[in-house]
């Protein structure tokens, strides 16, 4: 449980929490791909929620790995919203949103915005580095899914040797997506 301050401000704005590490990407240089721990219960995790909530904190950032791959994440999102946090974002590779069932009960659960990550403007590149094919093209389905459906997305662009020329056109093509901010 991190609690962040904006410069100037005593209060805690932002709760960061990473239940868990697991994700259905191996991205180049990620941690995330040694990490086999099964990360917080769901009663840890919910109660993490609400002490960063007594704390002080008004907005929740979740990630991990790929924190909606946790089989709780629904109803970690509803329970944050039920205790008060303005503000629910989740740090995602997008795959997930690809399934309009899931992305909507998210939506409906609370989530109000979503980092993605993203690693090229193209498949090839882009699962190179994630080292799982076919996610590129799951990821855009999701953006596009989540574009429609009114959710903000801001663009975590992943910096590598292999793509660092192609921030420009990582940042177009996202952008003609629907990405907000990068």
């Amino acid at each position: 449980l991190v609690m962040m301050s904006h410069q100037g401000s005593r209060s805690p704005e932002w709760v960061e929490l990473a239940p868990s590490y697991q994700c259905n990407n191996r991205c180049v240089g990620c941690f995330s791909v040694r990490d086999h721990d099964e990360g917080l219960s769901s009663r840890a995790f919910l109660r993490a929620i609400q002490e960063g909530r007594r704390r002080g904190g008004r907005h929740l950032w979740l990630g991990g790995g790929e924190p909606t791959l946790r089989p709780d994440i629904i109803k970690a999102i509803r329970f944050a919203k039920k205790v008060g946090f303005e503000r629910i974002k989740l740090q995602t590779n997008a795959m997930m949103f690809a399934y309009e069932a899931f992305l909507d009960r998210v939506l409906r659960a609370g989530l109000t915005e979503a980092n993605v990550s993203i690693k090229g403007a193209t498949a090839s590149r882009h699962d190179g580095l994630a080292q799982t094919p076919g996610c590129f093209d799951t990821m855009t389905a999701g953006i596009t899914l989540a574009v429609d459906r009114g959710l903000s997305l801001e663009g975590d662009v992943l910096v590598y040797r292999e793509n660092a020329a192609e921030i420009p056109e990582i940042v177009r093509h996202f952008h003609g997506l629907g990405v907000e901010r990068f």
